[in-house]
């Protein structure tokens, strides 16, 4: 527990928190928007390429393309997202 002379980061965190998933919010819905091709690396060491087409909070659902069916991806799974390179 924090003391009022020692604050610590956690009395912050949520607001820092809600501020950080509105921006990503914000780029994710811009991505679907513009259908972006993204690469989305995996903790276990392998990409999935593919456009987002939909994101919960929990998961997102990636078009591979090649007429391949939607993939759904745990974002506890993702080790992060990149933009694919023209």
């Amino acid at each position: 527990m924090a003391d009022k002379e020692n604050p610590t980061s956690e009395q912050s965190k949520p607001e820092t928190t809600q501020r950080g998933s509105g921006k990503l919010s914000r780029l994710l819905t811009n991505w679907i928007d513009r259908k972006v091709d993204l690469i989305f690396h995996l903790r276990g060491g392998s990409t999935v390429e593919g456009t987002l087409l939909y994101y919960t909070r929990y998961e997102y659902v990636v078009d591979p393309g090649d007429q391949k069916p939607a993939i759904l991806i745990h974002k506890h799974a993702v080790d992060y997202v990149e933009r694919k390179k023209a």
